[in-house]
């Protein structure tokens, strides 16, 4: 069986790929390692760059067909393969590791971006091809010890699969991380000032040309857009580069990128410019952010819901670290993670661990900076589906097709009948997890949205947009009240009244 270890920090950029080195380092006289870095070439150099004198006879995906002739003609190898992370490598690695007589290790890197378990799905739904061959290799018991690293592994909190007790990696003397951090604000419209000077062609708002040059030794990451960095970067072309996929100029102080400035990366910039229309993946987003840890003090320019997000995820892994979470069993571990207090938690953590989730209840409050009661732009009515209603509740499964919708619609009439919504897009909702959320996405699939209250017996509720949704995403509990309203771009709803 294969045993999953943990690697965990509180922060990133506080060393995990020495950690492994020094881990693969006491064992590779015994066992063979695999280490599989982030899907990116120049990570996988940085790997070896370091394992270098520290660790014997280095590998990759090249080596595979000679160390398996080897194998055959009883010459077995002993070796540290390094290699990225991605579909092709894990493809090929049962075919090397089935032939060794000694256990195997492997190091996978930015270990919560892959999803552990047959449930591993996209935001879409879709299984993902890389994170099911990690699962497969996982059960083959080709693996003898598994090691998941990463600074943002909340994810794992949720799996229902064993772990071993997590190695928990200290700071380094000299690091300067979250608690070192200076924090400032600005509005959204900073940003889309910003964001629309680039795509018009036209000068820089002065505010950010005067923080460029308060904070010169910068990460700018406000926009994905390749096209959107390449005009930045020819405003100051000898201070100003790029990391993308196109240019990579890591000699200049301004480092202007996207999605590439986020994982496993070191830099020596010490502020980050940061900046998303929308804020879907936690994890992704402190990746981001944790560019600028290091031996400077960082500083970070953005939103205050990014500054919230920031300190809330430092937070909880704080505690969880301080709880020792991953001795618990497997329940207990959930459990905890279910009872913490989150903020928007329907966005934590990623689609890939929301199997397991079981949000109940009021676990968030309503914030004072954005998003108060006054400003929501829809409405929420219950109404009471009569006796015959009351088999949605006995049996779950009848509670689809078109006649629960009629039956609240009539009803919807008779005892709200200054509600009309004849022409509104509709959907009613059948799992008492979908019960307590009103669209957490950009798309809003329903203007309408209605559904039985689990705990009230023939209730239901209908949850109505009445305008064009600026800014927030509400959740009730099953009592009616809201628990949380947080930001979350445009979406379109309207209401007619009689």
């Amino acid at each position: 069986m294969t045993l999953l270890i943990p690697i965990i920090s509180e922060e990133e950029q506080m060393g995990k790929t020495t950690e492994s080195i020094r881990i693969g380092k006491l064992c590779q006289d015994e066992e063979n390692n695999i280490f599989l870095t982030h899907a990116i070439k120049d990570i996988k150099n940085d790997l070896i760059k370091k394992a270098t004198g520290q660790l014997k006879n280095i590998v990759d995906r090249k080596n595979i067909n000679s160390l398996c002739t080897s194998y055959t003609k009883g010459n077995p190898i002993n070796y540290n393969f390094v290699d990225l992370q991605n579909a092709t490598v894990l493809k090929e690695l049962p075919k090397l590791t089935r032939w060794q007589t000694r256990p195997n290790n492997l190091f996978s890197d930015e270990g919560d971006n892959m999803g552990l378990g047959e449930h591993a799905k996209d935001y879409k739904g879709n299984l993902v091809q890389k994170d099911h061959c990690l699962w497969n290799l996982y059960q083959s018991g080709l693996i003898n010890k598994m090691y998941l690293i990463s600074a943002t592994w909340w994810d794992w909190l949720w799996l229902d699969i064993p772990f071993e007790k997590a190695i928990v990696i200290n700071k380094y003397e000299g690091f300067k991380g979250f608690e070192d951090t200076v924090f400032i604000e600005r509005d959204r419209e900073y940003f889309e000032a910003v964001r629309r000077a680039i795509n018009d062609g036209k000068p820089v708002p002065d505010q950010f040309l005067a923080d460029l040059q308060s904070f010169p030794s910068a990460l700018v990451d406000i926009n994905t857009s390749v096209n959107a960095h390449d005009a930045l970067t020819k405003l100051y072309p000898e201070i100003m580069g790029q990391l993308n996929y196109q240019k990579q100029q890591l000699d200049k102080q301004i480092i202007v990128g996207g999605n590439k400035l986020s994982r496993a990366l070191s830099l020596v910039q010490n502020c980050s410019f940061f900046f998303r229309r929308s804020y879907g993946n936690r994890a992704e987003l402190n990746q981001h952010l944790g560019r600028a840890n290091g031996q400077l003090t960082p500083i970070l320019i953005a939103e205050p819901e990014v500054i919230r997000y920031r300190k809330e995820d430092y937070d909880f892994k704080k505690r969880a670290i301080e709880e020792k979470v991953f001795d618990k069993s497997i329940d207990d571990r959930i459990a905890w993670a279910e009872s913490q207090n989150i903020y928007n938690p329907f966005n934590f953590p990623s689609p890939k661990a929301k199997k397991n989730r079981k949000i109940t209840g009021s676990r968030s409050n309503i914030t004072s900076e954005k998003g108060v009661t006054e400003d929501l732009v829809e409405t929420r009515v219950e109404i009471w589906g009569g006796d015959d209603s009351k088999k949605y509740w006995t049996d779950p499964s009848t509670f689809k097709g078109h006649e629960p919708g009629k039956l609240i619609k009539k009803a919807l009439k008779e005892q709200h009948d200054h509600i009309d919504i004849d022409g509104l897009s509709y959907k009613t909702m059948m799992s008492e997890q979908e019960f307590t959320k009103f669209r957490n996405d950009s798309k809003r699939e329903a203007e309408v949205r209605a559904g039985r209250i689990p705990s009230r017996e023939g209730w239901f509720y209908v949850h109505i947009l009445t305008e064009e949704h600026y800014d927030g995403c509400s959740i009730y509990n099953e009592q009616g009240n809201i628990v949380v309203y947080s930001t979350n771009p445009s979406t379109i709803g309207r209401i007619m009244k009689k």
